[in-house]
């Protein structure tokens, strides 16, 4: 049997006093998804922010591979929120190798462009684009990224359906890669099956 990417024992999150997620525990191996579902409101970006390390919980124990403090979890994981994370006075080429840059990841702008639809759109300055456009420059960084652990909020947010099914196919190829990928969002992912969901309040499946 796999080591768990990600494990989790009794973890508790709270947001303004208000108690969101009580003694969850889960383990997700290399190669599985995770879809975590709930209402507005229930914890989903919470319980995403925890993982990633950019939110302290309450109690409990997140690991990521060896790593267990926040610092190192940070180095884990591919953090993708609804947020575009991008510059909309620099053009897609220069977003998307900032965005390579900062992650540490190595790849052409070009061809990752391309294979996102927007080839030919390489020298436009996103304030130019579409809101969908946009977010597909933000996902076209998304493939060449090597962290074992992707955290997805919401990510299929102002994507159209021909980019919505790139993105499950990039998420495909990571997770037959190994990756391990938790998706917290309010639809199923199309084309994708979860091997795991979790309904918060619930156990997970």
């Amino acid at each position: 049997m796999k080591s768990p990417i990600l494990s989790v024992n009794q973890l508790c999150v709270s947001r303004d006093d208000r108690p969101l997620i009580r003694d969850l525990s889960l383990a997700l191996a290399p190669g599985e998804l995770l879809q975590v579902e709930g209402p507005n409101g229930a914890g989903k970006s919470s319980l995403i922010r925890a993982l990633a390390g950019l939110l302290d919980a309450d109690g409990g124990l997140i690991r990521i591979n060896d790593a267990e403090a926040a610092s190192e979890r940070r180095d884990q994981v591919l953090l993708w929120t609804a947020l575009p994370g991008v510059k909309l006075r620099l053009d897609a080429r220069t977003n998307v190798a900032w965005l390579l840059n900062l992650r540490g990841e190595r790849g052409d702008p070009d061809e990752l462009l391309a294979a996102v639809g927007l080839a030919g759109w390489e020298d436009v300055p996103l304030a130019q684009m579409s809101t969908g456009q946009v977010r597909r420059v933000s996902m076209a960084a998304l493939a060449a990224s090597t962290k074992p652990l992707w955290l997805l909020d919401e990510p299929y947010n102002a994507i159209d359906a021909e980019g919505q099914s790139a993105l499950s196919a990039c998420i495909a190829g990571k997770l037959k890669a190994g990756a391990a990928v938790v998706l917290a969002s309010h639809h199923d992912a199309p084309g994708l099956v979860p091997d795991h969901r979790i309904c918060l309040g619930t156990s997970p499946t």
